[in-house]
């Protein structure tokens, strides 16, 4: 299992359920590999630091992600 730490204030709830700030772009390789399969992205896409293309980045893991709709 894959280390996930040092994504800002992660802590896994348990196997298939964990929480934290916003990922890097090369984090969500690790999220993959650690077994997570769905991303829930909270953050609005004027929020600080956020992704604009997070749902590829994810897609590309071969994850699923929900969450908030473009701007």
């Amino acid at each position: 299992m894959s280390t996930l730490t040092h994504i800002r204030n992660f802590l896994r709830i348990d196997d298939r359920l964990a929480t934290s700030g916003m990922p890097q772009p090369d984090d969500f390789a690790a999220l993959r590999q650690a077994g997570f399969d769905v991303v829930t992205n909270l953050a609005l896409p004027t929020s600080d630091n956020a992704l604009p293309n997070e749902g590829e980045l994810v897609s590309a893991q071969g994850m699923a992600e929900i969450g908030q709709p473009p701007s």
